[in-house]
């Protein structure tokens, strides 16, 4: 299992496709899932021998039932499909969960302190610096890889996870362990010693310099709270022989900070330091506004929450019109970013009860093991534990401002398990499987449930493949291409409503060019099957509005009505939808039905003022209608907005 636990701690941080549409979270996601299965594999192969025990844990109670609110509130989510397996951005899914609390009694079971667990560190060691060192290089504008600036923050860096906070949460959790190793080796005798402490002391630089250019405030303020803890901790360990290392630190660390960025203006480090005492604006401002809307949420689904993953369906149906200018930017509100509000909104208080005990029981029994006497021997276990437990305090700490994700998720939870490793005395016993026929039953299931995560996983990596080459066509123009990419698409991986959408767009853009009732048909039916896969999704019905709306020119005015319908429910599934809004109002004015297209245009203007289109549009109608004077008024002030553009 120690192979096992190092080759999941190396390859999760550093996986990611580039040939994928969604560049890390699919790759990372499959790797873990398979992981597990292996795992399940090789442990039902050693339990026939006799050679596993799996021990009981204060922990079984309260984990059990976390999972089964979880799975309660899958069966009632929005959306069952992306509750249960999740999806290809940052969505978990129970899936995922089942994966996190096997990992944690994977660490609790089998890892050991003293046999082998250099082998672990190092492993994570290696990683991190991997991961650390290009973080480094994406801040001095040195990347190997091309990023898409409208896709990727490219500002600040995000290395091997393409999220900055993603990245700072994942350094959150190495660095104590860094120190603390660091700290090991100072109590040892080893030949070797100053080498090996240089090399950790630059591996902490190089880690600080990676977290520090994240600009991920909620990390900088976990690794602030867990070296208080460390340094507490540690504070009569601390010889003057280690001056110089911290000297060394220091001067590294300077080094990487005080050099320019060809992407930064200079002083915006200490602009963001200064941006923690700036609560009434930025994106302090606007995690303020999302905790309260979704507890005001949570009156309608008190008990069990809204599904796992599913808060941004009931969220974009109750912002209210001035949202935007409230939180003071235009980003998708999927995720409460504070870890007990998301268990809220997905499982409701009940959810949240279990996971803040459960959460509450790790702390509780942690701190209870830091008060023991520490084993300072020259193995210095105790160095470790610590600094698992700092890496524990860190991840709870930054996730209160941000969210559990795939790619780090499973780390804090590995962690969990190494700290708590000592057992009890109970254990499971697997005497059923000595007899031969159960035996070769459970590893035959297991052999086929793995042959088939292999397999689903494999064609979902080819289908965003094939997602992301059909999109780059379409965006070239080049229709018939990028259908038959995403027909693939489809063909590999038909879960996933996105790949119906765009097939549907793909084909809608096809039918404006060659006016055939065949492409038509193709379109509607692509997004019909997105519509069933996902009814939620407000994007699938204003694309269908905008198939209907192409369409009525050509097969008569009946499809207005069916293009009004789609954009109606595109509205009521997200009142800022300006698109749809802007397209109703184009609907209502082709069907000379000129008081409504203003009215849906006005809504516009009082969402964002500077929609150019809303004040020429209006303009247009009431020049319609006759109205002069009001035309002009209007055309006025679509005139004035664009001189200042």
């Amino acid at each position: 299992m120690i192979i096992i636990f190092s080759f999941f701690l190396f390859f999760l941080p550093l996986l990611f496709n580039p040939t994928n549409y969604v560049v890390f979270e699919p790759t990372k996601n499959i790797f873990l899932r398979l992981t597990v299965l292996f795992s399940l594999l090789y442990l039902a192969f050693q339990a026939s021998k006799g050679e596993v025990k799996i021990y009981r844990s204060s922990f079984d109670f309260p984990i059990s039932l976390f999972l089964g609110s979880a799975f309660l509130s899958t069966l009632f989510a929005y959306n069952i499909h992306t509750s249960f397996y999740g999806d290809l951005y940052r969505y978990e899914g129970f899936i995922s969960f089942l994966c996190y609390f096997f990992l944690f009694y994977l660490g609790y079971n089998f890892y050991s302190f003293s046999k082998g667990s250099n082998w672990v560190i190092y492993s994570i060691f290696l990683s991190s610096s991997l991961v650390s060192a290009y973080a480094i290089l994406q801040h001095f504008g040195w990347d190997f890889l091309k990023w898409n600036p409208q896709e990727m923050d490219l500002s600040r860096s995000f290395s091997t996870f393409g999220n900055p906070v993603f990245l700072g949460a994942y350094l959150a959790l190495v660095i104590p362990l860094t120190f603390s190793y660091f700290l090991k080796k100072e109590a040892t005798s080893l030949g070797r010693k100053a080498v090996t402490q240089f090399s950790l002391v630059f591996l902490l630089a190089i880690q600080f310099s990676a977290l520090i250019f994240s600009y991920a405030r909620a990390s900088w303020l976990a690794i602030f709270f867990s070296s208080l803890f460390l340094l507490y901790k540690w504070r009569r360990n601390f010889k003057k022989d280690l001056i110089p290392f911290f000297l060394i630190f220091f001067i590294l660390l300077s080094f990487f900070c005080f050099m320019p960025s060809p992407k930064l203006p200079s002083g915006f480090l200490s602009q963001r330091v200064l941006s923690f005492l700036e609560v009434s604006q930025g994106s302090i401002k606007s995690r303020i506004f999302i905790w309260h809307l979704t507890l005001k949420l949570l009156s309608r689904s008190p008990l069990i929450g809204f599904g796992l993953d599913n808060l941004r369906f009931p969220f974009n149906q109750e912002k209210p019109f001035d949202w935007f200018r409230k939180v003071g930017e235009k980003s998708v509100t999927d995720k409460t970013h504070n870890e007990f509000l998301q268990v809220a909104s997905a499982q409701g208080f009940l959810g949240m009860l279990f996971y803040l005990w459960l959460i509450t029981l790790i702390l509780g029994r942690g701190f209870q093991k830091m008060g023991e006497k520490p084993n300072l021997s020259s193995q210095g276990n105790d160095f470790l534990k610590v600094g698992f437990f700092a890496s524990i305090l860190a991840y709870l700490i930054q996730v209160q401002f941000s969210f559990g994700i795939i790619s780090v998720t499973p780390i804090f939870w590995l962690f969990s398990g190494f700290f708590f490793s000592p057992k009890g005395k109970e254990h499971f016993s697997f005497s059923w499987l000595t007899n031969k026929h159960r035996r070769w039953g459970l590893y035959l299931a297991l052999f086929l449930i793995g042959v088939l995560s292999l397999v689903t996983g494999l064609k979902a990596l080819l289908a965003e493949s094939h997602f992301k080459t059909g999109l780059t066509l379409l965006n070239n123009f080049q229709f018939d291409e990028a259908i038959n990419h995403l027909e693939k698409a489809v063909e590999f991986n038909s879960g996933e409503s996105s790949y119906f959408m765009w097939l549907g767009e793909a084909n809608h853009l096809k039918f404006k060019m060659n006016r055939e009732e065949s492409t038509f048909q193709l379109a509607e039916k692509a997004f019909q099957n997105a519509q069933k896969l996902n009814p939620w999704e407000r994007e699938i019905f204003y694309f269908q509005g905008n198939l209907y709306l192409d369409g009525a020119q050509v097969f008569g005015e009946k499809f207005y009505l069916k293009s009004a319908d789609n954009y109606r429910k595109a509205i009521r599934l997200d009142p800022l939808d300006l698109e749809s809004r802007f397209n109703l109002g184009l609907v209502h004015a082709r069907q000379k039905n000129y008081s409504s297209a203003i009215k849906s245009w006005k809504k516009i203007i009082q969402v964002d003022s500077l929609f150019v289109e809303a004040y020429f549009n209006i303009a247009k109608a009431y020049e319609k209608m006759g109205k002069e004077k009001e035309a002009q008024n209007w055309l006025q002030k679509a005139q004035e907005l664009t001189s200042k553009k």
